[in-house]
Formats: C-alpha cells, structure tokens, sequence
C-alpha cells in the first residue's frame, strides 16, 4: 500500500477544522488581468473523484504552472516511505502496549500490509494505515492532475517537501498518538463507508459534513493536543502554502490544487488570497 495514500487519506481526515460550506473550485484573479484557478482536491482513489469535471480538466490544460502539496514522483515517494520506518534498532511491538500492538496488527494485516512491513512502522505511521481503506488500482487526483498538466507542457511544482508533510505528526506526544491509534482502531470497521461519507461530502462541495467528520476524529485527543495538531497540520500549512503559492499567482495561468480543507475558514487559502488583494469567485 503506497505510504503517500496513507498518509494524505490521514490529513484529509484528521486536519479539517473551522470549516464553513464552501466550492471547492475558484478562480483566483486580480485588476491587472490576472487569472489563476484554485482547485480543493480530494485525494481518493474513487472514479468520480478521478473523472475530472471538464472545466477542471481545461483549466489544468490552460495553465502554464500547476502546484501541488507535493509533486507524484519516485524520490518524494522513497523520503516519506523512510521517514514512517523505525530505526533499524527498533520495532513497533516496543512502541506500544501489548493489547494495542496485538489490536493493530490484526487491523493492519486485514489492511493487506505484511506483518514484516507493521513490525517497522512508525507508531504513527500505523495510525494512518488504519484509516485508509483499501484503494483500488485507478491512481489518485493528485497523480492525475500532474499527469495531465505535464501532457500539456505545464511546470508542475510542490508546495510542500515531504518532511514538512510528515513533520506534525512527528512532533507528537507518544500519549498524543496512543490515543489517535485506539480512535483509529475504534473507527476501523466503519472505514469503508467513512470514506464514501467523504467522497459524498467532496462531490457536494459540502465541508460542514468534512468537518464534522474530522471533529469525530480528533475527539481521541486532549483539548492541548488537538489544538496544537489543528494548527501544525491545518492552520500553519496554509500560511506556508499561500505564500509559496504567490509568485505563481502573480506571473498568471497557476493553478493551485491542494486537499479541499485547506480552502475553509479565516485562515483557509480562499480568505488568505481574498486579504492579499486577489478576487476568489467559485466556479463549483
């Protein structure tokens, strides 16, 4: 199962917060004849989610740039799947509590992962396996967005490296993630049909129904630590990424196609961009 579907299902799933219903497909211009799309993605391996709408499919031909939270490629790939091992020295059995780590690895081997790949996880790399269902073979938006933008000649660059991806969930307290593991484990047989909520949320443009999704996810944690995680994964992010996303915006023809959560609310990209001077109209 590759590690960057586990852990984007995770962030999409785990980092919602102050949302309000929303599109999720903008045009972002200003007065000086400007024009750029800002795109909120899902990343889901369901077809409806990969068919893309065709004003979505031709705005990513139009655009001479599109940014993505990280750019599909072998090397991001290898830096996160390294960053979710243990040290050589170490397993995940001495990690956790013997109930739990039994817990898991049932959960996890119904997950389809081999028992060698679990005994080398990252406590919290383990928690983000039990809340991605199974995926199915036709890729995911992420991967088809820059498929298609490089097709049509466009400069496809990332807005985040895959440390700082991984970063908020490496800061946590070992209390912090014991509980989002038993959340996650709680939450295990209904993952399935979590995730066709979630599909049906995106497909309406309906982020009351995401964020109340994440709520019930972040639940698990004390006040401290969910506060602290909404703002490392969620609030912090948008900041870095409105302002990496600038110089893109300013030379015209970007588009910008980060997870739909990080369009919301005060501190979301729509009113970051809306504040910096640019109109932000939906399309969808």
């Amino acid at each position: 199962m590759p590690i960057r579907v586990l852990l984007c299902r995770a962030l999409v799933l785990w980092l919602l917060a102050g949302c309000a219903s929303a599109q999720v497909f903008w045009a972002v211009a200003d007065d000086h004849g400007r024009h750029n799309w800002l795109l909120g993605t899902l990343h889901s391996s369901d077809p409806r989610v990969l068919e893309l709408a065709p004003v979505v499919e031709q705005a990513v031909l139009q655009a001479e740039t599109v940014m993505l939270e990280l750019v599909p490629g072998r090397a991001e790939r290898a830096a996160l799947e390294a960053a979710m091992r243990l040290p050589a020295d170490t397993v995940l059995a001495e990690q956790v509590p013997p109930d739990l780590y039994a817990r898991m690895v049932a959960a996890l081997c119904e997950q389809g992962i081999a028992q060698e790949q679990i005994e080398r996880m990252q406590p919290w790399a383990a928690a983000l396996a039990l809340v991605q269902p199974t995926p199915s073979a036709g890729g995911f938006m992420d991967l088809r967005l820059a498929e298609l933008a490089r097709t049509s000649g466009a400069d496809v660059q990332a807005l985040e490296t895959p440390a700082e991806q991984i970063a908020v969930f490496q800061t946590l307290a070992k209390e912090t993630i014991q509980a989002l593991l038993e959340q996650a484990l709680a939450a295990f047989p209904d993952r399935k049909a979590a995730h066709a909520r979630l599909v049906t949320a995106w497909l309406a443009g309906d982020l009351d129904v995401l964020n109340s999704l994440a709520l019930a996810d972040l639940d698990a944690l004390p006040q401290a630590a969910r506060a602290a995680f909404i703002e490392q994964g969620l609030t912090s992010r948008n900041a870095v990424m409105a302002e990496r996303a600038r110089p893109c915006l300013v030379a015209g023809h970007c588009l910008v196609a980060v997870g739909a959560l990080h369009l919301a609310g005060e501190h979301g990209l729509v009113a970051r961009l809306r504040r910096a001077g640019w109109r932000v109209e939906p399309i969808f």
